[in-house]
């Protein structure tokens, strides 16, 4: 996992950081948001490893914690289930929880193969599906239509 701490100063993210950008844009944070000094959120990347030693990475999942509501993002995308296993999924609920996470969200790309495997396992932490009226509410407050459509296409 790296981690990096928020700078205001300098409203560009750490070169470790460029897979966090298709999350951020998502959720609609805006670098001068993100960089507003407010500590309103702080990134991570996630890694799942294994190889012979347990050292190699198969996944990284990039992560946003939202500290103002409790919300912890995982962006899953496209990313195949062999490397997204149980002790991926508990590991991830485990360190949400430890940063103050009360709501955790997977964000799993429509067109994943594994969409039904996801499914089944996060089945195990009693994840459910949100509706589309649920998933607007997660943007950041203020957008407009056209700017989450913008944020959604990049």
């Amino acid at each position: 996992m790296s981690e990096e701490p928020d700078d205001p100063s300098n409203p560009t993210l750490h070169q470790d950081d460029e897979a966090l950008l298709p999350l951020l844009r998502m959720l609609g944070f805006s670098k001068s948001t993100f960089y507003s000094g407010s500590g309103r959120y702080t990134t991570c990347t996630i890694e799942s490893q294994g190889g012979l030693l347990g050292t190699d990475t198969l996944a990284e999942f990039p992560c946003v914690h939202e500290s103002a509501t409790h919300r912890f993002f995982v962006q899953i995308g496209m990313t195949d289930i062999a490397f997204f296993t149980k002790s991926t999924l508990l590991n991830l609920c485990d360190f949400a929880e430890k940063q103050g996470a009360s709501e955790l969200i997977f964000i799993l790309d429509r067109d994943n193969a594994h969409a039904s495997k996801y499914k089944n396992t996060l089945r195990m932490v009693d994840a459910e599906k949100l509706g589309k009226l649920e998933v607007n509410g997660l943007f950041e407050k203020g957008l407009d239509a056209n700017s989450i459509k913008d944020l959604r296409t990049e």
